[in-house]
């Protein structure tokens, strides 16, 4: 079975596309089985300028979290900036980024993609209930830099080619 993880748009509409497409090709041995996206505002998220971002309210996430869940489709957050001003080895970056963590967990996030190996480290020991996955803009090429991202706690290598 091939498993597919493509962009979420944040609307009800896409969810249930993809639904309908999971069972048009249920047979087919391809699924999409993860949805990814982030906040547009807020120090930790992703690589992704904020202006080609969706705007979504809290709410709004957690009832797309929700809706994905229903059709059996799990949602990754996007933490795959490759820096985020070192306000992670900071007090105030560490409550923030924590309580982020403990929203997107109480949504029912499953996964979350990580650029930075002390990022990993924080979410695999804090939040073992989600899986870390390290972004391609981690730029793990080579066994020593799968084996770091590994050791810190990762669960997927996602590799340049």
């Amino acid at each position: 079975m091939r498993y597919f993880t493509v962009p979420t748009t944040f609307t009800p509409e896409f969810i249930d596309q993809l639904g309908d497409l999971n069972r048009e090709f249920a047979d087919s041995g391809g699924q999409v089985a993860e949805i990814y996206g982030s906040f547009q505002e807020g120090v930790f998220n992703s690589a992704r300028p904020a202006k080609y971002l969706p705007a979504v309210s809290r709410e709004q996430f957690q009832r797309h979290v929700a809706q994905a869940r229903e059709k059996g489709i799990a949602f990754n957050y996007l933490f795959n900036a490759p820096s985020y001003s070192n306000l992670e080895y900071t007090h105030e970056g560490r409550t923030e980024l924590a309580a982020l963590l403990q929203f997107l967990v109480d949504a029912g996030v499953a996964s979350v993609t990580v650029a930075v190996p002390y990022l990993v480290e924080i979410i695999s020991s804090t939040f073992p209930q989600l899986e870390v996955v390290t972004s391609t803009i981690g730029y793990v090429g080579a066994v020593a830099g799968i084996n770091q991202y590994r050791e810190a706690g990762a669960a997927r290598v996602v590799c340049l080619l």
